[in-house]
């Protein structure tokens, strides 16, 4: 598809459109950040990523004769949507974070060739996703296998057998090596990742014991230089939909890699953990959900409040509980600079955020559709929040300072579904390389691995 050319015009005063002159220094597009994307609606956004202007200064597209403004937002990023109707060349003009007034010719972009088409087929169920130094780990549910595939070219590099119903669930990378939690037979497995005859080996596996639930459910678990932090669901018994799923109290169950073997069971104040991820080497943060059931119409409802808990790292002492009622905790993501934690719902398409220094939750959130759906994961790109939502086949970008969307790098939600009625592909986990720009993404149900250049 062809783009027009495009300049980018700000100055805090707002104004008619400037004419660049010769002998005017601009950095180089890949430096300046300024972009002009096609959508796959065939949309045309002028964009700017966090830090591409002077903060708050205004932005103004020539085209046609026409002036549109914009105001770049304190993070010094913009977006502005160029009105179909307009054609011609676009001119702009923009204060860059010095102060300089300076002109530009936006890096163009079509979200249709940044699209990776060739998809690659990965094993059956794909739930979770790892990235190591050249390696993508796709833990694959039914078929009871971790598959092993370059993160560059995706092909297949080896593929590791677990036993007859194992259930490779979750998978987590730390230094040489990573660990698989099974649901189907509740064991932890720990896998070479070194160079050599050994690659892909189980070097060791410790099976968790049920302690009276039905479905202990190991779920995200977390490794750090000394342990594996694996939380679980602890479902007491199965029922069917229109009943109330018993749990007993979540816990946290805590693997010495010194001896390889459990060290402790943390049990913790909520139900249903999903989640353990690192705040600092001192803490971590454990995610519980809640008490979790469906209706007849398997809608999700909760019978217990969601709860994020404190974990110290090394006494294994919960230090704080903060309740979330019934939010529904699903993914979440800690941002270590700002010190924000930013959490998805698995009832609905909502994201909220919590103060990690006060503990309290910020007074904004963001509900992606009014579609059913929830959100099923979110990852970090200098700035911006993209997240997928689950039921939709749909990725968002959203500012992580005030949950805004419509934004750069995806001013429009990013499809990555199949055209085919009735067909979900359902975008299981995200994951951005932040050094090359690329958001990989895993389809749970249409069994499958893509990315997406980032403009």
């Amino acid at each position: 598809m062809s783009l027009v050319v495009l300049t980018a015009l700000a100055n805090c005063g707002g104004g008619g459109g400037v004419t660049p002159k010769p002998g005017d220094r601009t950095r180089p597009p890949s430096e300046r950040g300024i972009v002009a994307l096609r959508t796959q609606l065939g949309n045309l956004w002028v964009l700017g990523r966090v830090g591409a202007v002077k903060a708050s200064s205004v932005v103004e597209v020539l085209v046609g004769g026409q002036s549109l403004q914009t105001v770049a937002e304190s993070n010094g990023s913009f977006s502005l949507n160029v009105p179909g109707a307009l054609s011609g060349t676009i001119l702009v003009t923009y204060t860059n974070v010095r102060g300089v007034l300076s002109h530009t010719n936006p890096v163009r972009a079509d979200v249709l060739d940044n699209l990776e088409s060739d998809f690659i087929s990965v094993g059956s169920a794909p739930n979770d996703m790892a990235f190591a130094e050249g390696e993508v780990l796709v833990a694959n549910y039914f078929d009871n296998t971790v598959t092993i595939y370059d993160r560059e070219t995706f092909e297949l590099v080896k593929t590791v057998d677990f036993p007859q119903g194992a259930g490779p669930s979750y998978v987590s990378v730390r230094g040489g090596n990573a660990y698989v939690a099974c649901n189907g037979n509740n064991t932890v497995y720990a896998l070479s990742l070194r160079e050599g005859e050994e690659f892909g080996e189980v070097l060791f596996s410790v099976q968790i014991p049920a302690g009276g639930s039905a479905f202990p459910g190991p779920s995200k678990l977390y490794a750090n230089d000394e342990r594996i932090f694996v939380p679980l669901n602890n479902v007491e018994e199965f029922v069917s939909p229109g009943q109330t799923t018993p749990y007993l109290p979540a816990e946290v169950v805590v693997i010495s890699l010194a001896t390889q073997r459990i060290e402790d069971r943390v049990r913790l104040s909520g139900f249903n953990a999903i989640e353990v991820l690192e705040l600092n080497p001192a803490e971590l943060l454990v995610v519980e959900a809640g008490a979790l059931s469906f209706d007849r119409d398997f809608e999700p409802f909760l019978t217990s409040d969601s709860l994020l808990e404190i974990l110290d790292a090394d006494t294994l002492k919960i230090n704080r509980t903060v309740n979330m009622a019934t939010f529904g905790l699903g993914p979440a993501l800690y941002d270590p600079l700002e010190k924000r934690v930013f959490v998805g719902s698995i009832l609905r398409g909502d994201i909220g955020v919590v103060d990690a220094e006060t503990w309290t939750v910020e007074p904004i959130s963001l509900t992606l559709s009014q579609e059913k759906t929830f959100v099923s994961d979110i990852a970090f790109l200098n700035g911006i929040l993209l997240v997928s939502s689950f039921n939709e086949d749909k990725i968002y970008a959203a500012s992580a300072e005030d949950l805004k969307i419509g934004i750069y790098p995806l001013p429009e939600p990013l499809f990555i579904g199949v055209d085919e009625e009735g067909f979900l592909a359902g975008p299981q986990a995200l994951y951005v390389d932040t050094d090359e720009g690329i958001l990989f993404f895993l389809q749970g149900l249409a069994n499958r691995m893509g990315k997406y250049k980032l403009p």
